[in-house]
């Protein structure tokens, strides 16, 4: 991995701006840096870099293709790059000087174009390229957005880089919030894509190219891989119902994505929670690697949070060697009070804090780790897409059932009644286990109570409601673009958690985690063949009787004990409640200021300060609306004061 930074200016710039702006991003690239300099656009394209693939020099960036053309910046994997060597060295002579991905890359792009080398490569990547004889910049992000890249104007420069960090250390560079991000950012957690924290400042889209036009100083935006999931979209497949046929070409599949990703000239290790995802992809290593792989999992004292017993087991049974990290809470204080430095725009995801200390611990023993990321989406895993399609099945079939439930708002009979209906109705499935379920009872009525399907989905996943919390002028939906009246629901709420959640929250909470100690994170789930797959297998095989996983979970029956598999997906969650009334507890009271809430006039002062007196008191509250507040207030302070 590594990080890129770039612009171009109309006015003349330091070298001591550009040094900084490298230094920013050390941590993603600590092995090298570099840049490269056209005084004619005042144009900057630098690098940092983390040495996975060929570790001498002669794989360092910026690289100059042959012909003088192309100068290309490069941060990601090129997982087929031995298949386009071979193609190279088919049709042309070649010198090679390394033997990484990047030479291979660069010279796609000399002899077959920018575009056309955009289809032919496979891998996560962001890829900044200056085509000299047409004075143009390509920058281009990969399919399932697994590397960063912004980009934007401010003050007669044109900015691209990997982190927002790199861009704020020009102080010519003008910050001013987006609004309408806030008002996502209360409502999910995260930031969507295109937006981020600044205006003028986007984060490229998944699947996405921009050109730019060095002479006219604009851009063009333009879809190259987007995911689609409708079925006019979706790639013939050869799956059908035979549940063992597609369980045997699945498992191929995924076997030959994880021995493509194990290409490396470092060390290679596991990330191994008790769950389906990371358990199936340890288990294929163990059975691909020549080498004796090694597994991390994270502990806590509490065992509600607790998977690291089972993934320990896990472990012994498939001979890894087996890391189990300890996560004592005051531990995490260090690491909340870097999370601004960290993720550079506000981010909530509280998951962000184990992820960082496994990230940290892992990044001790090896450079490159495997993640289950993305199983959950592409096969049905989350408890929600369940619990939802209760309430889906509620909304449309049982009115009068629906107008009962929002005449007990706002009581604490809500809970017990609603868990009793669903026992009373016979359809209360094993696994229908909600996180502090009297907190997201007012989300569930609150949805019941919406205008449509796809405005229920989204308010059942709020936590603040933005409209009144937040005040903006702009009412831009940005996710109604991946919703299909014509899908059935469940395939709609996956195919939007693929094109949302997925880039947005899970990929850039490992990007930041794990690039903040250096560590390169791949994901085998995140292959487009798998997607191809996934996307055209029935529905019962990902999801059916209230279990997700089927056919997951199937197959990883026949890699390891079924007592080994876990039917409660916990997720990666982590004690907010607990570390904000004990060890964060003078922490949060300092952020929780209203002088400084009413400076920036983003938030309601009296709302926030209700949240915290709930908390404080022990009484019911959701304490993820309070860590969304306390995160973005800790980002303010840092960056504007």
């Amino acid at each position: 991995m590594c990080g890129l930074i770039g612009f171009i200016s109309k006015k003349s710039v330091s070298k001591d701006l550009i040094n900084q702006m490298l230094l920013s991003l050390h941590h993603r690239g600590p092995d090298a840096n570099n840049y490269y300099f056209d005084h004619r656009f005042n144009l900057f394209l630098g690098h940092t870099r983390l040495s996975i693939l060929d570790v001498s020099d002669n794989a360092n960036q910026p690289i100059i293709s042959k012909n003088k053309r192309f100068v290309m910046i490069f941060n990601g994997e090129i997982y087929n790059f031995k298949k386009l060597k071979k193609i190279l060295n088919n049709k042309f002579t070649i010198n090679w000087k390394s033997h990484g991905d990047t030479e291979v890359l660069i010279y796609c792009i000399e002899k077959f174009g920018f575009l056309e080398t955009l289809k032919l490569i496979e891998g996560m990547f962001a890829i900044v390229v200056y085509d000299i004889k047409l004075q143009k910049i390509y920058i281009a992000r990969d399919k399932f957005g697994e590397k960063p890249i912004y980009f934007g104007n401010s003050n007669g420069k044109f900015y691209f880089s990997s982190e927002l960090k790199a861009i704020i250390k020009d102080n010519q560079f003008y910050k001013e919030i987006d609004r309408n991000s806030v008002r996502y950012l209360m409502s999910y957690n995260y930031i969507p894509s295109p937006l981020s924290i600044f205006k003028n400042i986007f984060k490229l889209k998944h699947g996405h190219y921009i050109q730019i036009n060095l002479n006219k100083f604009d851009f063009h935006n333009k879809s190259f891989n987007q995911i689609k999931y409708t079925n006019n979209d979706l790639k013939n497949y050869t799956t059908n119902n035979d549940f063992e046929n597609n369980k045997k070409l699945l498992k191929d599949l995924i076997f030959t994505s994880v021995e493509n990703k194990l290409e490396s000239d470092v060390e290679v290790g596991s990330f191994l929670s008790s769950g389906i995802d990371s358990s199936t992809i340890t288990s294929v290593m163990t059975k691909v690697s020549q080498k004796k792989i090694q597994t991390f999992s994270l502990g806590y004292q509490d065992n509600y949070f607790d998977e690291s017993r089972q993934s320990q087991q896990t472990a012994k049974f498939l001979g890894t060697y087996h890391h189990n990290i300890n996560f004592d809470l005051n531990d995490a204080s260090d690491l909340i009070l870097n999370l601004s430095k960290i993720f550079c725009e506000p981010f909530s995801d509280s998951s962000q804090i184990p992820t960082l200390y496994l990230s940290k611990e892992t990044s001790k023993y090896v450079k490159v780790c495997f993640s289950g990321d993305g199983g959950d989406e592409l096969f049905g895993g989350y408890n929600r897409y369940i619990n939802s399609q209760l309430i889906h099945d509620m909304y449309v079939k049982k009115r009068s059932v629906k107008g009962f439930l929002i005449n007990l708002m706002g009581t604490r009979k809500f809970d017990y009644f609603f868990n009793f209906l669903l026992k009373l109705n016979n359809f209360y499935p094993d696994n229908f286990k909600i996180h502090n379920m009297i907190q997201k009872s007012e989300n569930i009525v609150n949805a019941l109570n919406e205008k449509n399907i796809y405005q229920m989905y989204l308010a059942i996943n709020q936590h603040w409601n933005y409209n009144e919390f937040v005040t903006t002028n702009h009412n831009k939906d940005l996710f109604s673009e991946y919703w299909n009246d014509n899908l059935e629901y469940l395939e709609n709420i996956m195919k939007l958690d693929l094109n949302t959640y997925l880039p947005d929250d899970l990929l850039v909470k490992v990007d930041r985690a794990s690039m903040a100690y250096s560590l390169e994170v791949r994901n085998p789930f995140l292959d487009e063949n798998i997607l191809n797959f996934a996307e055209n297998i029935p529905m019962n095989q990902k999801i059916k009787n209230n279990k997700g996983k089927i056919i997951l979970r199937s197959l990883l029956e026949d890699l390891i004990p079924k007592e080994l598999i876990q039917n409660q997906k916990k997720g990666f969650l982590f004690p907010v409640r607990s570390i904000l009334t004990n060890q964060l507890n003078s922490w949060a009271e300092k952020l929780i200021n209203k002088d400084v809430i009413k400076s920036h006039g983003l938030f309601e002062y009296d709302e926030v300060l209700k949240e915290w007196n709930l908390l404080k008191k022990g009484k019911v509250n959701n304490e993820y609306k309070l860590w969304d507040i306390l995160v973005f207030q800790d980002w303010y302070l840092k960056y504007f004061s």
